[in-house]
């Protein structure tokens, strides 16, 4: 957000409005969405033709008036791997609206531990189904409700949603877990 306020002077109230850019859009780095990049020009050329074939964002955002505002080039950290790093998660912001960093983590390990592929020192009672932790993260952040409480009928209910209502309710969740797993790596390298 400082990025956003620092490249935006004089936008400072309305470039990031109820936590969302521009009011609209939660990430401020994306790969798509034009409309938060595109200057005005383009949008006015392109967007008619985008409406008329059904495109429902072919719209330009309140408060538009110094493009871009999201930006493609990533956050890049870095991390030393110790023997204490046991995967790494990579999503897409819908896994984060509804899981912490921590519930992430925790759910993850659990599917580890109910599986065996990686041993987590902590005792978990939780049983699994999901073929891999991929779908068990994903499975846990669609089943929470508003309420922090988990429940199978809770993801029944929302993936039953058609679109476009179902945008409503639950964003796109795309997750992929690297396994480190340092033991079964050298033993494959054998």
């Amino acid at each position: 957000l400082a990025r956003m306020k620092r490249e935006h002077p004089g936008e400072e109230h309305t470039v990031v409005s109820r936590g969302r850019v521009l009011g609209g859009l939660m990430p401020s780095r994306a790969f798509g969405d034009c409309r938060y990049k595109w200057p005005l020009e383009v949008q006015q050329d392109l967007f008619p033709i985008l409406r008329s074939r059904g495109h429902r964002y072919a719209s330009t955002p309140s408060n538009f008036a110094t493009p871009p505002y999201v930006t493609a080039k990533p956050v890049i950290v870095r991390h030393q791997l110790n023997e204490n790093d046991k995967f790494i998660v990579i999503a897409s912001d819908g896994l984060y609206d509804q899981l912490s960093d921590a519930e992430v983590v925790d759910s993850v390990a659990q599917w580890y531990e109910a599986n065996g592929t990686i041993a987590i020192a902590e005792d978990s009672a939780t049983t699994t189904h999901d073929q891999n932790a991929a779908t068990h993260l994903i499975r846990s952040a669609l089943s929470t409700d508003r309420l922090g409480r988990r429940s199978d009928s809770v993801i029944r209910k929302l993936l039953a949603i058609p679109p476009p209502h179902s945008r409503s309710f639950r964003d796109d969740i795309s997750v992929t877990i690297v396994t480190l797993d340092r033991e079964t790596s050298k033993e494959a390298a054998k």
